[in-house]
């Protein structure tokens, strides 16, 4: 296995596959990356020299992947809720963002959102409810 910025890359994988286990990468920007990096399509990982496995680590770093990706969309979605747009409530309500009909349909994402919205209660050494 070669480890790669925090992400295990399987070595019997071609590379334009394996580039897609990071988060913010899929197949066209993989794609980029190899034909930049004059990296075969069918080569494996396995394959690679150091020389390739520095290139291809400089190449990484010139994109947002992986947590950083993760924060900025979290922090837009966050932006979202707090100014009070119909995403963000949508977002805030747990229900389908992007028009999807959910009448007959979004039955995964309606089931998902209540397992996060019910109320934990904790009785306080009054006895009083208290909610968190």
């Amino acid at each position: 296995m070669l480890y790669l910025l925090g992400t295990n890359l399987l070595e019997k994988k071609k590379v334009k596959i394996a580039l897609r286990s990071f988060f913010g990468i899929g197949g066209s920007r993989a794609q980029i990356i190899c034909d930049k990096l004059n990296i075969h399509e069918k080569m494996k990982i396995e394959e690679l020299s150091k020389e390739q496995q520095e290139n291809l680590i400089k190449e990484l770093k010139n994109f947002i992947i992986e947590g950083d990706l993760r924060k900025i969309i979290d922090n837009n979605i966050n932006n979202s809720i707090n100014l009070g747009s119909y995403i963000g409530i949508r977002h805030s309500n747990l229900l389908p963002v992007r028009g999807q009909r959910t009448r007959s349909n979004a039955k995964t994402k309606k089931r998902l959102g209540n397992k996060y919205v019910k109320i934990k209660t904790i009785k306080n050494k009054d006895g009083k409810k208290k909610k968190k």
